[in-house]
């Protein structure tokens, strides 16, 4: 994710992974490659917790299901590098 290398990321997922962003009041759906878009643009837009689940399959480790909170305050100060909102 640091260095933006989209196929590195894209790499890291199953074919039909899916993606999940929790929200006090909603729940969204999100394609794969709408996150990667998201992360390339390097802006901090908010906190949360991540909760990820694996495959392992010919040997590899990939991700199948990705689920993330969405905080937009109460934030701790943005990673190093990056803009905030």
């Amino acid at each position: 994710m640091r260095t933006r290398d989209t196929a590195a990321m894209r790499a890291a997922f199953t074919p039909k992974a899916s993606l999940q962003s929790l929200t006090r009041n909603s729940v969204t759906f999100e394609s794969i490659e709408g996150w990667i878009s998201s992360v390339v643009r390097e802006r901090f837009s908010h906190s949360g917790v991540d909760a990820v689940q694996l495959q392992r399959s010919a040997g590899r480790w990939r991700i199948f299901s990705m689920v993330h909170t969405r905080q937009r305050q109460g934030c701790p100060p943005s990673p190093a590098g990056t803009k905030t909102p």
